[in-house]
């Protein structure tokens, strides 16, 4: 059993709130290649242990490293969870949406975008 001494100044974090360029409602959209720099906010704001802790569900779409870097790979959908390393019941989720990877198209490879304008472009039968 491993027991950690807690402080009587300890205060602990009761939420965790991501931060960061493009989120709204904790998701956002990435073109694949792409990178983001996650922050946070504790609440409380005189929260004492403030280590974070990152995971991906689905690092085929997407990766975040160590100090919060999400880097976007392929098409999909991937949930980065976010928890306090010291206080692990305070975590959130960011829902992250990736488009933009190459995709194969009649035997040439080209970008989501241009596949679509390549679909729009054809002429109904």
């Amino acid at each position: 059993m491993t027991l950690t001494s807690c402080h009587q100044d300890d205060v602990p974090a009761t939420a965790i709130e991501v931060v960061g360029e493009g989120i709204s409602n904790n998701q956002v959209e990435m073109i694949s290649g792409n990178t983001l720099q996650l922050g946070v906010v504790f609440t409380p704001s005189n929260t004492t242990r403030t280590t974070v802790v990152y995971s991906s569900d689905n690092e085929a779409v997407a990766t975040v490293s160590a100090d919060g870097v999400i880097t976007a790979h392929d098409n999909g959908w991937a949930t980065i969870t976010i928890r306090n390393a010291e206080w692990p019941y305070a975590s959130t989720k960011l829902k992250v949406h990736v488009t933009g990877a190459t995709l194969p198209v009649a035997g040439d490879e080209v970008s989501q975008g241009e596949a679509e304008a390549r679909k729009m472009e054809s002429p109904d039968e």
